[in-house]
């Protein structure tokens, strides 16, 4: 009831214009349908994998996706994130040109970073394989082809993202490419021979799936899109000024990534993978806890871009304020279900294997619903124009993550990573939020206390 309530709130923050307010309620509501969806695929798809592989395969596996993830950082350099806000900008004021000129842009970059890396580390592996297993070899040469597939696919995402096709943008990410992989599972676990999954061929199954979807993704960008009258045209002052813009996206990213994937690459290497395996999967399990406020940033983002533009400040507000609530009421649950069965969900779902994961998982989800009550802080500074000072709040993060788990993981295993992630996720989450009530004048949290008098920082003239 308190959700339907919230809901009628969040349409009444755009005031009388129905067809805004319908596409940002059906985009809010569809975005929570595909995270629901999503996540349900996600779990399954970890479920497959832990019992398929077990733990020390699925360590090796989660080892070298997470270097992968890493590595795919620089190649995207944050692009995504700058595609959504400026196609949103130039859809907006029907500059057609500016809008294909801009993907044309990003996927040249995308393409020219990726070759640079992958040769690099491709090279770098060839010649220390001597101390590499065969196995570990290739994962690693799959997991390099994921890595440019997945940031032409980000790209193409994001460019739905922009045009305010927000479900379609979703789409690929978290339906298409966990229900196509959990599909090929499916039909492996058939055949009843679990033995015949590896960690390497595992990753290949992912670059076949993610190469799959990027097809589609294509298609669907391609019947979308608006019409041109001519080939885009890079003009070097645009891309000058998209230079500039995607520095402090792309260092926010890898500050990003390193928050996300520090704790496995340091239990990789001062841990045995059984444990790599057994901290993927409660890393994994956590993560449905605020799988409400991803689905909510995802629809609410461009808004945030175009009420700031208008500066409109109290839409933005209640925008900000009802979507936090949302994902709170959401997470709730979830999180109070876990901490009380938490040993029993992982050992049902997952196996009895990683019923000793119990502890960090709990961990792991209060450091998440704290993540949810904080609200949509980073987004709303990047859709705000203040990278930035998302930046300054991510890096202070990972420096506290990476900084825990060097502490804590050679005596705590993977409960120490787990305290290290959670502590890091609240650190930079009270950044972010003092930092959107100076920047914006606007409160994130689910609390939306009386915000603050605009002061000399805040950027609302």
């Amino acid at each position: 009831m308190e959700i339907a309530v919230l809901g009628r709130r969040l349409t009444a923050a755009f005031g009388k214009r129905a067809t805004l307010r319908g596409n940002l309620v059906r985009g809010g509501f569809g975005s929570i349908g595909i995270k629901l969806l999503g996540a349900f695929l996600s779990l399954l798809l970890a479920v497959l994998l832990a019992r398929m592989l077990g733990p020390i395969n699925y360590g090796i596996y989660a080892y070298f996706l997470a270097w992968t993830s890493i590595l795919a950082i620089p190649v995207q350099f944050g692009l995504p994130t700058l595609v959504v806000r400026e196609t949103a900008k130039a859809q907006a004021s029907g500059d057609v040109g500016r809008m294909r000129s801009l993907w044309k842009w990003a996927e040249r970059a995308v393409a020219s970073l990726s070759m640079l890396l992958v040769c690099g580390v491709g090279i770098g592996a060839w010649l220390f394989r001597e101390d590499l297993s065969r196995v570990q070899l290739v994962t690693l040469g799959f997991g390099l082809m994921l890595v440019p597939i997945v940031a032409l696919g980000n790209l193409r995402a994001a460019s739905l993202s922009g045009l305010r096709h927000v479900l379609r943008g979703q789409l690929p990410e978290f339906v298409l490419r966990p229900g196509i992989f959990s599909l090929c599972l499916l039909a492996l676990a058939a055949t009843q021979r679990f033995d015949v999954l590896t960690p390497s061929l595992a990753m290949g199954l992912q670059a076949a799936t993610a190469a799959a979807v990027l097809v589609m993704t294509t298609i669907m960008l391609r019947r979308l899109s608006p019409p041109s009258t001519g080939l885009p045209v890079i003009e070097e002052g645009l891309a000058r000024e998209w230079r500039h813009a995607v520095l402090p996206l792309a260092m926010l990213a890898g500050a990003t990534a390193a928050i996300q994937y520090a704790d496995i690459l340091m239990l990789g290497m001062m841990r045995p993978a059984a444990d790599v395996g057994t901290y993927r999967v409660v890393l994994s399990a956590s993560s449905v806890v605020a799988f409400g406020l991803g689905a909510v940033n995802l629809a609410i983002a461009p808004y945030m871009a175009q009420f700031y533009a208008q500066k409109d400040r109290d839409k933005l507000q209640r925008l900000v304020t009802a979507s936090a609530r949302v994902s709170f009421l959401m997470a709730l649950p979830v999180v109070i279900g876990i901490l009380l069965y938490s040993k029993e969900f992982i050992g049902v779902v997952f196996g009895k294997v990683y019923a000793g994961g119990a502890p960090p998982f709990a961990i792991l989800v209060l450091g998440q619903l704290f993540n949810v009550a904080a609200g949509s802080s980073a987004i709303l500074l990047n859709m705000t124009g203040h990278e930035k000072d998302t930046l300054t709040g991510i890096v202070v993060g990972a420096i506290t993550n990476i900084a825990l788990n060097l502490l804590l993981i050679p005596s705590y295993g993977i409960t120490g990573a787990a305290i290290s992630a959670s502590a890091a996720m609240i650190v930079w989450n009270l950044l972010l939020w003092r930092t959107a009530r100076m920047r914006v004048n606007v409160d994130s949290s689910i609390f939306s206390f009386a915000t603050a008098e605009p002061s000399q920082t805040t950027s609302w003239r």
